[in-house]
């Protein structure tokens, strides 16, 4: 399996279909063994989607993530390498609660969606 350390981070890299990809883990040093059963699963979700087999709802939903799922991943792996990380949880905890429109907040928001005038408001 392709896992290697950047910034203390494991990411996977893997060729499927003539195609480069290099996706992170989430998991620290430490946690190496979490880090490659996560790759194992990485890699069977690139597989499918390269084949064919995954479905096309699960991929939609994949490639647009919502604000929520992007500042979780964001915490987890970079953050935790900041001096000051509750301050990164701090800052990410008042924009998941800031209002998005009339219906939703920005953790349910997909990042398509935003736009500067959305930004200013907010803020």
């Amino acid at each position: 399996m392709g896992l290697r350390l950047r910034g203390g981070i494991w990411y996977l890299r893997k060729n499927i279909g003539g195609k480069r990809h290099e996706i992170s883990t989430g998991y620290k040093k430490k946690d190496q063994r979490k880090a490659e059963l996560a790759a194992a699963r990485i890699i069977t979700r690139l597989i499918d989607e390269h084949t064919g087999l995954a479905p096309k709802a699960d991929v939609e939903k994949e490639t647009i993530p919502t604000f929520g799922a992007y500042a979780d991943t964001y915490g987890c792996v970079y953050s935790a390498q900041k001096a000051k990380p509750k301050r990164d949880a701090a800052i990410l905890k008042w924009w998941k609660t800031a209002p998005f429109d009339k219906k939703r907040r920005w953790a349910d928001a997909p990042l398509d969606q935003f736009t500067p005038t959305a930004c200013e408001a907010a803020l």
